[in-house]
Order: structure tokens, then sequence, then C-alpha cells
């Protein structure tokens, strides 16, 4: 593990905060608890290519968030 300088969290905090419920979902399950697009599909009673989309568009969405 490695850690942020405090301005770098607040920014990605900031930014997370920003995505809709569904990315934050969908992020948090792929970063934190580090489960497959599969499991998380079935989790969220979504498809793996729903899932794969959404997380493509969460993190297009977080870097324009953080510039």
């Amino acid at each position: 593990t490695f850690k942020l300088p405090i301005e770098d969290i607040i920014t990605l905090r900031t930014a997370f905060s920003k995505l809709k419920k569904l990315q934050r979902k969908v992020i948090y399950y792929i970063f934190e608890k580090d489960l497959t697009q599969t499991k998380i599909a079935r989790r969220l009673s979504l498809s793996q290519r729903q899932v794969s989309r959404i997380k493509k568009s969460a993190l297009k969405d977080l870097k324009e968030n953080i510039k």
C-alpha cells in the first residue's frame, strides 16, 4: 500500500462524491473490495458489460472532476 498526500486524498474524495451513485458503487467494489466485474454485476443485478461501461464512464468522470 501507499500513502497519498492529504491534498490528493481531499481532491479524490471530492471528485468521487460527484459521481453518480451507481458509478460510486462500482468503483468502490473494484478498488476497495477488489471484486471482479462479474461479481459486481451479480451483486448489483447488472450484466458484466454494464459494469465495464459504468467503470469506464466513472473513471472518465473522475478524471474530469480532478482537473
